[in-house]
């Protein structure tokens, strides 16, 4: 009748078993602490990238608001009918006001003019130097509405 009681030997068959069993999963455990370590550095680089991102955002809001307005009417320039256009005395208006709030000149009824709404130097229109009547664009705010 066989014993029911492990033998010396089976008893270390078992041990080193239970020891190959241990040493793979200590490997295992290790691949995986690397593992966490690589994740949580790709999340720091990542919150930092989110970080730089998000303060690039409120510095390009911030210009929006600065130079992506007209200070006439204090509307959001556009491509089209509120296109910003450099006036005599450097400011910067849209279209739209300077056609709409512009004053008839008194000797001159063909002639009308704009006064700037930030240093109050007036603008003769039609302004001679361009086809259109209008001061040129300013091509600075255009290419920053554009993108």
């Amino acid at each position: 009748m066989p014993s029911k009681s492990k033998t010396g030997r089976e008893k270390r068959q078992a041990n080193r078993i239970e020891s190959t069993d241990m040493a793979a999963m200590a490997r295992e455990l290790n691949k995986i602490q690397k593992d966490v370590k690589k994740l949580e550095k790709n999340s720091k680089d990542q919150n930092e990238t989110l970080k730089a991102l998000q303060k690039n955002l409120t510095k390009r809001t911030k210009i929006d608001k600065i130079i992506g307005t007209c200070k006439s009417c204090s509307k959001k320039f556009n491509l089209n009918d509120r296109s910003p256009r450099i006036i005599a005395c450097g400011h910067t208006s849209c279209q739209s006001c300077l056609l709409n709030k512009s004053e008839i000149d008194e000797s001159d009824i063909t002639k009308k003019w704009f006064k700037c709404p930030e240093c109050i130097y007036s603008t003769r229109l039609p302004y001679e130097r361009t086809k259109d009547g209008l001061p040129s664009k300013n091509w600075t705010i255009m290419n920053h509405i554009q993108n």
